[in-house]
């Protein structure tokens, strides 16, 4: 398994230029011979970041307002929150995350506000993760009904969020819930809408009073994308849409959901979205969701992400849109990452995916992307133009020994090193 560790260890380029390109020494005379110094190599504390993470996963990793910091929730021995403030070069511990982590959001109107749900509860933050409050307990939440999504919005100076919900029992469904946390005595109210187990849930940032929100939700028969725009109820003001496979047919089930506005959509009334299902069973795929007024007139459109693999489906975990143009979906049953740059009309796969099992998150920022992946050998991985991943952070590995060490043929030039690792099996890294 090669791996790329992109912090320069500039001291071990110094040794090891000594020993490819030694010194000429005359006889007879005195040399000041270059003094062996200890390093550092991934995961030792002379390194900056969390490099190793053995036994984790990346759960998620998503931007603060305006890209200024960057959280990555990990599992593993109890879930802890990490932040970066310098572009992903190193990563702190912010806060402790409680078990059965679901979904996080940031506030887009303060860096310092934080959300995170469990399947049971919403918490929140006021000091940038470093510590967390539970909000009021959802409405009928139980072993039963659990929470699968949030997302927040700031109006006139307020926050709201949303919470999505399920009921695992046959015939039964969840809902939504809204919630505006800096009031006093704070409780959920139902959002109204039934008949459906919701497994994502965004708010549009149109203007105005009106809360505006979009859900995606399954009913045992089919996946439905549905709207609701103030207190006129949903699918009233834009048709509900199905979400159906390559095939036409529709999907009963889902195991996860996610939604991104195209940018300048929503300010022209035209709104226009993109979304992606995880079946748990490989159907799903990224579909451009098209939303007019007037019965009948909204659609969607199978944008077949999964032919870049060579699939006539691919189940998606996470998604993200930049601009008008740029999307990138994670697979949840692999860890490839397929991107476009068209608005879906084309689709390319990474040509060295991040390692992993399968894709839990991606984000795009300001550099470049990011991809987090779960399972064996999984991490963070950072890509500048999404074609070539190399792992950053938080890497399900172990260093137990140094096997070897290689500068570059070319490191003159290059200055690439290699160190090559074991710690269960072997791993290649490159500074």
């Amino acid at each position: 398994m090669h791996r790329v560790f992109l912090l320069l260890l500039i001291s071990v380029i110094l040794v090891s230029s000594f020993l490819v390109y030694p010194p000429k020494l005359n006889a007879g005379k005195t040399h000041s011979i270059a003094r062996w110094n200890e390093v550092g190599i991934p995961g030792s504390e002379d390194l900056p970041g969390s490099i190793l993470a053995p036994g984790s996963d990346v759960l998620q990793i998503l931007s603060g307002i305006n890209g200024t910091v960057e959280y990555a929730v990990l599992s593993g021995d109890g879930n802890r929150l990490y932040a970066s403030r310098d572009g992903g070069n190193s990563w702190q511990e912010s806060g402790h995350i409680f078990t059965g982590f679901i979904d996080m959001c940031t506030s887009p109107a303060n860096e310092n506000i934080i959300y995170y749900s469990t399947e049971e509860h919403v918490y929140r933050s006021v000091d940038g993760g470093q510590s967390f409050s539970p909000l009021a307990n959802l409405p009928g939440i139980d072993d039963n009904i659990t929470i699968t999504s949030i997302d927040v919005i700031s109006r006139q100076g307020e926050e709201f969020i949303a919470a999505g919900t399920r009921d695992l029992r046959s015939g039964e469904h969840g809902g939504i819930y809204i919630l505006t946390p800096g009031r006093f005595l704070a409780r959920w109210q139902d959002a109204g809408l039934t008949g459906l187990d919701v497994f994502a849930v965004k708010f549009l940032s149109a203007g105005g009073l009106d809360l505006e929100l979009a859900a995606i939700g399954a009913n045992g028969k089919q996946s439905i994308m549905t709207f609701m725009a103030g207190n006129t109820g949903w699918g009233n003001v834009w048709d509900d849409v199905v979400l159906s496979d390559s095939a036409g047919l529709p999907l009963p089930e889902l195991e996860g959901a996610s939604i991104s506005p195209v940018e300048g959509s929503v300010e022209d009334e035209h709104l226009t979205f993109i979304a992606a299902l995880d079946t748990g069973v490989n159907n799903g795929d990224v579909y451009r969701v098209n939303m007019l007024e007037g019965a009948g007139s909204s659609q969607s459109v199978s944008l077949d992400a999964g032919s870049a693999m060579g699939l006539d489906s691919v189940d998606i975990s996470s998604l993200e849109t930049s601009g008008s143009n740029v999307i990138i979906a994670g697979a949840a049953l692999s860890s490839q990452v397929i991107l476009s740059k068209n608005q879906g009309y084309s689709w390319e796969v990474a040509a060295k995916p991040p390692t992993g099992e399968g894709v839990t998150s991606v984000n795009i920022t300001n550099n470049g992307y990011y991809a987090a992946t779960r399972g064996a050998e999984s991490g963070l991985s950072f890509s500048q133009q999404g074609r070539f991943w190399d792992q950053s952070a938080f890497v399900d590995t172990a260093i137990d020994a140094i096997v070897d060490f290689a500068p570059s043929p070319d490191y003159p030039d290059d200055g690439a090193l290699y160190l090559l690792t074991w710690g269960g099996q072997a791993s290649l890294w490159k500074s």
